[in-house]
């Protein structure tokens, strides 16, 4: 960051708060809603968490890559003023809902689906920070993420322990409206423009069109899938989301179901997650960026996080969960880098908005199968085999396993496509060549552009590849194309 302007920072300052209040705000409904549902509905509760699940997830599927994909065109904040108003009103249903005991309130609460602002934030950096600023500042939008659901969860516990649950969703309002605030009030200033505008320019030179269009679409989801490498790493960072998910809602019944905690209490554990997260973010991801060692970092992380989400089911006491939570807030750096990765990789060619809602979509689609599996293997496993048996938390473990899995994806794709990557120099002067694609959309062609490449075997941060057409390629007319097309099947 240190070579960015003074008003750079501070309006990077200002999207963290933004993004600190929204998620500040979900966090505090992510505990309520359980709880809630478990009030409403008794028995029931853990299948409605499971529809509650798919709810926001189906939600997701749908409007990430729309949105995304529009944002490309038309601008990041402009599609996030009407989704932050929506979250406004959904809290006021789950306000609704908790007064008048009536859980289809909460359905409509869910159909607000994070991810859709997570995709324009994530796009909306990638459009005026490059190379390690935009790791950086990834690290510190989550650091705002930690750290505002610390101070959001304890004061959760504390308002529902001296007044009542309502005052907690009071709190969760009134952050949504600073958020809602800062949308509508948080113009950017004249350094961002200028690279805004320098984005543009440079994603029109590799063939972006300027308005909406089908070919576009098209376009772009045909860049995403003809790489491998690409296509390989958002399928794992789906995965890596999809599981955190999951295991964040199913956590505040399965803690309340083992212990009989309060909402007090399950808010302090909560926020030492919370609390390590925010270290990681804004003191482990900088360390890792500036010791170039960020894909060890991501591995390591994935390990950590796997094996704490599968040790919840070893839990019987809030000091056990505590215990987990602590850990696994540590483990919390891998979205970051995934997103970073694929900002930087796509973020030239003008599809970084589309292809984060493509990875959001996958996220959310695989999370509406797996949110209802999970809420009835839940349900099923509290009722056979009792709250001092291990398996009770079988959820728990297969979401570990299936953390596990998206790392030895990352393995096999850095393997398997980024071993021909050689070193670069510094990071200001590494270079790539991104995919463009001409007047004549059946002749794509290659220009350099400044994609950084963050798995980098050497610098494990942003090194590059270069771009050219196989000189043996019988398909020179070809629709499908390749970022890496020099890393075929044939090795």
């Amino acid at each position: 960051m240190e070579s960015q302007s003074r008003e750079t920072v501070w309006y990077l300052a200002r999207m963290c708060a933004l993004w600190g209040a929204i998620s500040g705000s979900f966090n505090i409904l992510q505990i309520c809603i359980p709880l809630i549902t478990r009030d409403i509905s008794k028995d029931g509760a853990a299948q409605w968490l499971g529809i509650f699940m798919s709810t926001n997830a189906v939600c997701g599927a749908f409007f990430s890559v729309g949105g995304g994909f529009v944002s490309d065109f038309v601008g990041r904040m402009a599609l996030m003023q009407p989704w932050t108003f929506y979250f406004f009103l959904s809290i006021l249903a789950v306000m609704a809902a908790d007064y008048f005991s009536n859980v289809y309130f909460l359905l409509f609460a869910r159909t607000a689906a994070i991810s859709i602002p997570t995709t324009i934030l994530l796009a909306y950096l990638s459009d005026f920070l490059r190379d390690a600023a935009l790791v950086e500042s990834y690290g510190y939008l989550s650091g705002s993420f930690g750290v505002v659901n610390l101070t959001a969860t304890l004061l959760c516990g504390l308002l529902n322990e001296m007044y009542s649950r309502a005052a907690s969703l009071l709190l969760a309002l009134f952050l949504s409206a600073v958020a809602l605030y800062l949308v509508l009030f948080s113009p950017a200033p004249a350094s961002v423009q200028e690279a805004l505008i320098e984005r543009a320019e440079e994603t029109r030179q590799r063939g972006k069109k300027d308005t909406v269009s089908r070919e576009e679409f098209y376009r772009a989801i045909r860049l995403i899938v003809a790489d491998r490498y690409l296509l390989l790493v958002c399928i794992a960072c789906s995965t890596v989301r999809m599981a955190n998910m999951n295991d964040h809602l199913m956590l505040v019944f399965f803690i309340s179901y083992r212990t009989n905690g309060s909402l007090s209490s399950i808010s302090y554990v909560l926020g030492l997650m919370a609390f390590t997260m925010s270290v990681s973010q804004l003191v482990l991801l900088p360390l890792a960026v500036r010791r170039h060692c960020v894909y060890s970092a991501l591995l390591i992380s994935l390990l950590l996080m796997s094996v704490c989400v599968a040790s919840m089911a070893l839990c019987f006491s809030l000091p056990n969960f505590a215990v987990a939570v602590l850990l696994l807030g540590c483990s919390l750096i891998a979205p970051s880098v995934f997103n970073a990765r694929i900002s930087a990789l796509t973020s030239a060619s003008g599809i970084s908005g589309v292809t984060l809602g493509v990875v959001s979509t996958l996220t959310n689609t695989t999370e509406a199968f797996a949110a209802v599996l999970y809420g009835n293997l839940l349900q099923w496993a509290s009722q056979a085999f009792g709250v001092e048996s291990v398996w009770s938390g079988i959820p728990f473990i297969i979401n570990g396993a299936t953390v596990l899995l998206a790392m030895l994806l990352v393995m096999y794709a850095e393997w398997r496509y980024g071993r021909k990557f050689g070193p670069w120099g510094s990071e200001d002067r590494r270079q790539a060549e991104s995919l463009v694609e001409s007047n004549n959309d059946d002749s794509p062609e290659v220009e350099d552009s400044k994609m950084g490449h963050l798995f980098n075997k050497d610098t494990d941060v942003f090194g590059a590849t270069t771009l050219q057409r196989p000189l043996t390629s019988p398909f020179i007319n070809s629709m499908v194309v390749s970022l890496h097309p020099e890393k075929s099947d044939k090795g």
